[in-house]
C-alpha cells in the first residue's frame, strides 16, 4: 500500500497495516456512534424525543465517560429530500423538493439541499461534500451546530436523507441519526404534520468553530484506483445488478456501463424492506449483517461505497454501520465519474454473458 492511500486511514488503521502487514479494521467512523448506537431512530422515538427533548451524546465515541455533562437539548429535525428524474425517486407533482418541503413536513424541521454547496471541483458529480466554509454558513443557517443533536428524513423513506447523516459525520458531528421510513413512515404513524408555509430559516446566525472535517470519509477517483486489486480496501457498489454488469443501460448520456474491478454489487434497495402500508425501511441489523456476508463483505475490513452520483452509496454505508461495521468511506464522484473518464477500468457483460475488463 502507498503511503498516499496509507495516508487516507486513520491513525488507528495505519497501526494495524504495519503490525500485521494487511488491513483488518480502521476507524474513520467507528467515533461516531450515537447515544443508543443506533443510526437510526423511529418515529415514534423522534416525536417523544421532540416532546421532551434528548440527551446530546457528549461521550468520547469509544463508550468512555462523557467527557462533558449531558444536557437535553430538542433535536434538529431536517428534510434531505432530493429527487432523482425518471426514477421512482422523483418527483410526485412536478414540484422540487423544497417546494414539496413547503406544503407538508414535520413540525419545525429545516431543509437541506444536497446540491447547494457541492464541492465542484472534488469530481464532476453533483452532490460532493461541500468544503468547510459553506458547509458551515449552511448549518449555521439550520440551526446546526456539533452539540445539537439532529434527525434527517427525505419524502420517500430512505433515499437521499443518508447523504446528509454521512456529510454531518463527515465534519464530526457525533449525534445524527436517519428517521427510519422517512415521511411515509411518520405519516403511517398518525402523527402531526406542518402543512403551512414554513418560517424563514436564520440567515444571521455565526457559523460554529467546532466542526472538524473527516477527509478519510471521501474518497477520490485516484485513492478508488489505488485500490484495485487490494487485499486491503473492499469497493461496494450501490447501483441495480442490471447497471453494475453493463446489461442495463446507464441513466446519464454518454456513460460506459459496467462495474470497477473488485466492486461487490449490493443494489442499496436489497438492504430496505416495505412494510403491508408501502412504507420503505432499513431492514433489522440481523438481516443486514447476513446480506453483507452472503455477498463477501467482511465488517472488520475497510469499505468505500459508491453508485451512481454519490446518494445511494449513503444508503449503503448508513446499513454497513448500523451491521457493525467501523470504517465506511464514500467514493463521492461515483459512476457518474468514473464512467465518464477514458482513464478508468471497467468490467462488463461482454459477448455470450461473460465478464470482460474494459481498458
Amino acid at each position: 500500500m502507498s503511503s498516499v492511500l496509507l495516508n487516507r486511514l486513520s491513525p488507528g488503521a495505519q497501526k494495524w497495516v504495519r503490525r500485521r502487514g494487511r488491513m483488518v479494521r480502521m476507524c474513520a467512523t467507528s467515533r461516531c456512534k450515537t447515544s443508543s448506537g443506533s443510526m437510526l431512530i423511529s418515529p415514534t422515538e423522534l416525536r417523544a424525543a421532540l416532546d421532551r427533548g434528548a440527551t446530546v451524546d457528549t461521550s468520547d465515541g469509544d463508550g468512555g465517560a462523557p467527557i462533558a455533562a449531558p444536557s437535553a437539548v430538542t433535536p434538529r429535525v431536517i428534510d434531505a429530500t432530493w429527487f432523482l428524474p425518471n426514477s421512482p425517486f422523483a418527483q410526485p407533482n412536478k414540484l422540487p423538493a423544497d417546494g414539496e418541503y413547503s406544503i407538508v413536513r414535520i413540525g419545525g424541521a429545516g431543509f437541506w439541499n444536497a446540491d447547494a454547496d457541492s464541492d465542484p471541483t472534488f469530481s464532476v458529480a453533483p452532490h460532493n461534500l461541500p468544503l468547510p466554509a459553506p458547509f458551515a454558513a449552511r448549518m449555521a443557517s439550520l440551526g446546526v451546530t456539533p452539540e445539537v443533536p439532529v434527525v434527517v428524513y427525505d419524502q420517500h423513506g430512505v433515499f437521499s436523507a443518508p447523504r446528509l447523516w454521512y456529510t454531518l459525520r463527515a465534519y464530526g458531528h457525533r449525534n445524527v441519526r436517519v428517521l427510519n421510513g422517512g415521511l411515509p413512515a411518520w405519516r403511517a404513524a398518525g402523527l402531526a404534520l406542518d402543512a403551512f408555509p414554513p418560517p424563514a430559516q436564520p440567515v444571521d446566525e455565526a457559523p460554529s468553530p467546532g466542526w472538524v472535517f473527516n477527509s478519510t470519509m471521501q474518497w477520490s477517483k485516484a485513492e478508488v484506483l489505488e485500490t484495485l486489486g487490494s487485499t486491503v480496501v473492499q469497493v461496494v457498489d450501490a447501483r441495480s445488478a442490471g447497471r453494475f454488469t453493463g446489461s442495463a443501460p446507464e441513466p446519464r448520456s454518454g456513460m460506459r456501463g459496467g462495474h470497477m474491478p473488485g466492486a461487490i454489487s449490493m443494489p442499496f434497495t436489497d438492504l430496505l424492506q416495505t412494510d403491508s402500508a408501502g412504507v420503505g425501511t432499513v431492514r433489522p441489523v440481523s438481516e443486514l449483517q447476513q446480506i453483507f456476508a452472503g455477498a463477501g463483505l467482511e465488517l472488520d475490513r475497510p469499505i468505500v461505497t459508491s453508485c451512481g452520483s454519490g446518494m445511494t452509496a449513503c444508503v449503503v454505508m448508513l446499513a454497513l454501520t448500523e451491521a457493525g461495521a467501523e470504517n465506511v468511506s464514500v467514493y463521492d464522484g461515483s459512476w457518474a465519474e468514473w464512467g465518464a473518464c477514458t482513464d478508468t477500468p471497467i468490467v462488463r457483460v461482454g459477448d455470450g454473458g461473460v465478464l470482460e475488463t474494459v481498458a
